[in-house]
Order: C-alpha cells, then structure tokens, then sequence
C-alpha cells in the first residue's frame, strides 16, 4: 500500500477494551524496514526533587549571601520573595551593583521604567562599561518612549557577544518605527550574523522588506 499526504491509509480495526497504551503502530517501508512507529507510553509516577528552601533570615545574612538568595529565588520565577534579600542588601550597601542590576531588570519585567532606569543608574555608577547595565537602560527608556536614548544605549550594549545580537535587533525595531526599512535590514543581518536562530529576526525582515 502507498501512503503519502495526499494518498492516506485508513482502516477500521477492532480493538474492544482496549485503551490507547495498548495500541502500537508501525509503518515498513517496500523493503521491509520499519520507517516510523508510534505508541504511547503508560504514565510513571516520579519522584519530584525538593522545592526551593526558604534561605533563611536576611537581617542574619552578609552581603553576598543576600545577593545570592535573592537572584537564586527571583530565577527560579519568586521574584516577590526576592525582594526583601535585595532590600536588606541595599540597606547595608546602597550602590551595590549586583543587587541594584537585579533590581533594575525586576522593574523592567513589571514595566516600572523609572523605576529600572534608578536602580540601573546606580548600578552603573559601580561598572559604567557593563552591557547589560545599557541594555536594560535602553528597555527602560524605550518603554518611557524616549527613543533617541534608547538607540544610542542599545548601540552601546551592542560592544560584548553577550548582548549585540539583541541590540541590534531593537536597533532594527526602531529603525521601523521611524520608517527607515533599509536602515532595519542592515541592522538585522548584524544581529543574524551572531545568531541565525532567533526567529524574530527573520519576522522583522520579512516585514521590512514588503515596506521596499
């Protein structure tokens, strides 16, 4: 029997009392060589690992044990329960920049860009050549629409591996915004250079280049 898109195979069988586990398909090629098999296996019931443990009192933790428990709940998605780590940390060392960075992009996340926009500036004042400190600024001041900033900020944090393909895709999303496609085209094939995978990438162009 051939089988293609446009040529299915359909049978009736029957199968009373079965269920979905006890049902098995094979498909063998002229040749006899089994070419794709399908069966569903029965559910296991698996042993989960312990959550996250509370870490403990901040008032009795250093400084890098705050940072550390406050980043460790705010990326494993507690962010709330992050913050009174942060806090406590900021008590003992306003500037600190690990802390006033998380803080920053915490803000960023609920869209509270004055608030980042604080909390990154200090950081900086700490690392003024850190790109992610630029990144997130430029977030930040895009979101308040000041976008002559954010453009020259998101160039900036284009100068590490880390953050250049990023940036130039938000170059290129604001090249759009101002109508300049060409702009955006270029701006998009340096950012596909570093990372031919990021499927935004690819959407923006293909937008760009129906403008053309």
């Amino acid at each position: 029997t051939v089988i293609s898109p446009d040529k299915p195979y359909n049978v009736d069988l029957p199968a009373e009392g079965a269920t979905v586990y006890d049902l098995h398909l094979a498909v063998y090629d002229s040749r006899g060589k089994l070419r794709m098999e399908l069966q569903q296996k029965r559910p296991q019931t698996v042993t989960l690992p312990p959550g996250l443990k509370d870490p403990g009192d901040p008032a009795a933790m250093n400084q890098d044990e705050l940072d550390l428990s406050g980043d460790g709940l705010a990326k494993y998605h507690r962010p709330e329960e992050s913050l009174p780590y942060f806090r406590e940390a900021l008590k003992k060392d306003p500037g600190d920049f690990r802390v006033n960075l998380e803080m920053g992009y915490l803000a960023l996340k609920q869209s509270e860009w004055n608030e980042a926009l604080e909390c990154l500036n200090k950081a900086q004042a700490r690392d003024a050549d850190n790109t992610r400190v630029w990144f997130g600024k430029a977030l930040a001041n895009a979101g308040l629409r000041k976008f002559q900033e954010a453009y020259d900020q998101f160039y900036r944090a284009s100068y590490t591996y880390d953050y250049h393909s990023a940036a130039y895709l938000n170059l290129a999303r604001l090249d759009m915004m101002r109508g300049d496609y060409r702009a955006a085209l270029d701006k998009a094939a340096e950012a596909v250079e570093q990372n031919g995978r990021f499927a935004d990438i690819y959407a923006l162009k293909a937008v760009a280049l129906r403008h053309l």
